[in-house]
């Protein structure tokens, strides 16, 4: 029940204003790079539950087809939830670097023991709360020399977020 009122709020929120959702800026660019990249692995790892990510994602025009996905449809906890998005693209926690732009993304990240880039319009308050690598937006060029500068680059492998 809370789900399905959910989606028809956010269904009614686009109705109203179809530029409700829009993806941070660079994120489409970098997906569409990292889509074919041989040495980052991207999974997509989101509080939202998939029914409402999916339609908040095709609201934007970005697309996470071919990305291995966890949600809370999947799990609760938010440290979980990455956990499973690590899993699901066959890779160690310990190679993870987490992409977000909310404080339960910090403190997930903090619970699991991997680097977060954030980004996105709560940055400055991720800054306050402790965020070390920061991107306003998710510019191919410097996100791939952040990416390398954190040690993801050594380490062979990325997880980044959806929502």
């Amino acid at each position: 029940m809370v789900r399905s009122t959910y989606l028809e709020r956010l269904s009614e929120a686009v109705k109203e204003n179809r530029k409700t959702f829009s993806a941070t800026k660079g994120a489409e660019e970098l997906l569409g790079e990292l889509r074919g990249a041989q040495q980052i692995d991207v999974a997509i790892a989101t509080g939202d539950w998939l029914p409402s990510v999916s339609f908040k994602l095709e609201s934007a025009g970005v697309s996470v087809n071919g990305f291995p996905m966890a949600t809370s449809s999947d799990c609760y906890s938010r440290s979980d939830i990455v956990s499973l998005a690590v899993n699901r693209a066959d890779r160690s926690i310990e190679d993870a670097v987490y992409v977000g732009d909310g404080l339960w993304d910090l403190r997930a990240c903090r619970a699991l023991g991997i680097p977060l880039i954030a980004t996105g319009s709560r940055i400055d308050q991720l800054r306050e709360a402790g965020a070390r690598y920061l991107m306003p937006d998710l510019e191919k060029g410097r996100f791939l020399k952040l990416i390398s500068q954190i040690g993801c680059a050594d380490r062979a492998r990325c997880i980044g977020r959806g929502d």
